[in-house]
């Protein structure tokens, strides 16, 4: 059987939008018991255990400056989709934006 991926993942929780047509990786912000939470960008089709690319920034970073970071590590410019947050099973939120390369 096949490993499941972060798009898996994301799909099989109801309260996480599908990712819009062309999205290739998520922007996502969401605690984590055992470091500080970051920034941090995820390919879809990744295993969800991969190590994702973190980033140094705070939360209060903008739409697009969000967009830089991604655009950087991605080598080309993107779209981000709309902001959505998701409640896990413990009560922590998570933020993401789906990532579009343009």
């Amino acid at each position: 059987m096949p490993s499941k991926t972060v798009r898996d993942h994301l799909a099989s929780n109801p309260a996480t939008p599908a990712p819009p047509s062309g999205a290739t990786h998520i922007l996502c912000w969401e605690p984590h018991p055992s470091r500080a939470a970051r920034w941090e960008l995820v390919t879809l089709d990744a295993r969800p255990d991969f190590d994702a690319i973190p980033s140094d920034f705070s939360f209060e970073l903008t739409v697009p400056q969000l967009a830089v970071f991604a655009s950087a590590q991605l080598g080309g410019p993107v779209t981000l989709s709309s902001r959505f947050e998701v409640q896990d099973e413990g009560g922590d939120t998570a933020v993401g934006y789906y990532v579009i390369p343009e």
